[in-house]
């Protein structure tokens, strides 16, 4: 892996209320001078595979502070990370995010962990993990909801804010498909639970005002904004200010 060649993007999650950024995704990316871009669905099993997916984490999170520590110790949007099923069996990252947000005076609201529900292999082990960083200020996120181990049981058993329904959902909206009616239980189950919920994957109007009208309370997708690198992110954010201000 060529971590010398890493860079990361941010994709917008817009508010379905208000229309106002809440906050934005970090998503690494990994550009080959031969080859060109990679995917993440080849690059990240890689990492995993060779053990390199600690070093990969590290250096999203260093490059996301390099990227937004002023404006998030200033702004009132959130950067969230992925943590990887490897990241949530241990307390490493944990330990290093809470002495870097320290050393740089960032709010640990201002920072959300995404974890994927395949990262639940040891629920007990993993809700530990979890804790901490809960405690600690930081909003939990379940990442792909509805891909994984779904169910009520160890929802309602783990520290956990926000659901993040994946895009397999999100594209089944309105096509009358045997998946079109599925989201809609989900959205039940978060509110049932307290949860807020973020849909991912949206990339038309109709999907927007679908679940804007089912009371989810935010998107994630096309539609609004592809992930961008941190400058055009800081411009889309500032363009999302002077609209707000007219």
């Amino acid at each position: 892996l060529g971590l010398n060649h890493m860079s990361v993007h941010y994709q917008p999650q817009v508010s379905l209320t208000t229309g106002g950024i809440t906050g934005a995704e970090a998503l690494i990316r990994w550009t080959d001078p031969e080859m060109g871009p990679v995917s993440p669905g080849a690059f990240i099993p890689l990492a995993e595979d060779s053990g390199l997916i600690e070093s990969l984490t590290d250096i999203m999170f260093e490059t996301a502070m390099r990227d937004m520590a002023e404006h998030l110790r200033t702004g009132s949007f959130y950067i969230s990370f992925n943590l990887s099923a490897h990241d949530m069996a241990k307390s490493r990252y944990f330990d290093m995010i809470s002495a870097r947000l320290h050393e740089l005076g960032i709010a640990p609201a201002k920072i959300a962990i995404e974890a994927t529900e395949r990262g639940f292999f040891d629920v007990a082990q993993a809700n530990d993990i979890i804790k901490l960083y809960h405690e600690a200020g930081h909003s939990i996120f379940i990442d792909d909801f509805g891909t994984g181990y779904s169910s009520l049981s160890y929802l309602q058993h783990l520290a956990i804010d926000v659901i993040k329904i994946d895009k397999a959902f999100v594209d089944a909206i309105d096509t009358g498909s045997a998946t079109s009616s599925v989201i809609i239980h989900i959205i039940a189950m978060a509110k049932q639970l307290n949860l807020k919920i973020v849909a991912e994957g949206v990339e038309t109007a109709a999907q927007a005002g679908f679940l804007k009208l089912h009371g989810v309370d935010a998107g994630q997708g096309f539609y609004y904004a592809q992930p961008m690198p941190a400058n055009a992110f800081l411009r889309y954010i500032d363009q999302d200010r002077d609209l707000a201000d007219l």
